[in-house]
């Protein structure tokens, strides 16, 4: 089946992988044991549209954390602080736009982060085809995720997209729905030769 679109992860994909739980919890000032559950769970229902982030700091304080404001916006300004962009991925994307192929983005994120990737023109060639965890109310590797975006664009054959990701349990997902799927190894000149590797075999 011929590739007609690319679907692509954000994190590990376009840009470089970069966790900010640990700048989190030296500004929450919270023991590890008690931090890492409460981000893991916050973080999912915040990624997913469920709590807003006044919500999830709100909870934070109710396990003795210190208190941190929404105006802090420590969210994006760590992530901005850290954001490297794959300009060569972005540089490749464009190129096999311009070659005929539909672009997309399927990204697990939060308001946050989706901002500041906005602002960086991260986001710029996929037009309106970008799909994220926040707004869809879902997040990878749920099939819902995946469906969103494939409704969305009116894809009735998975086999005819290709998606990019970082995390073997989202392509598990995507395989297990017929999507073909290419693993993204974090490394920007390894990614792109990833994608143009698994385009010319397909």
């Amino acid at each position: 089946m011929a590739i007609e679109t690319i679907l692509a992860d954000v994190g590990g994909v376009l840009i470089k992988n970069y966790d900010i739980s640990d700048d989190v919890r030296s500004r929450v000032t919270l023991p590890e044991q008690i931090f890492r559950p409460l981000w893991e769970r916050l973080v999912k229902a915040y990624g997913s549209g469920l709590i807003t982030e006044k919500e999830l700091w709100q909870d934070f304080a109710n396990h003795d954390a210190a208190e941190i404001s929404v105006d802090e916006n420590v969210f994006a300004q760590t992530f901005e602080e850290n954001l490297v962009v794959y300009e060569n991925v972005l540089d490749l994307f464009r190129q096999l736009g311009k070659s005929g192929y539909r672009l997309a983005i399927l990204s697990d994120t939060n308001p946050n982060h989706a901002e500041v990737l906005q602002r960086h023109g991260v986001y710029d060639a996929f037009g309106d085809n970008v799909f994220l965890s926040h707004q869809i109310g879902v997040r990878k590797p749920h099939p819902d995720a995946f469906h969103a975006a494939l409704t969305a664009m009116n894809i009735t054959n998975p086999a005819s997209v290709l998606f990019i990701d970082d995390r073997q349990t989202n392509l598990d997902a995507a395989n297990s729905l017929g999507l073909q799927t290419v693993h993204s190894p974090d490394e920007e000149a390894a990614i792109v030769a990833a994608l143009k590797s698994a385009l010319a075999r397909l």
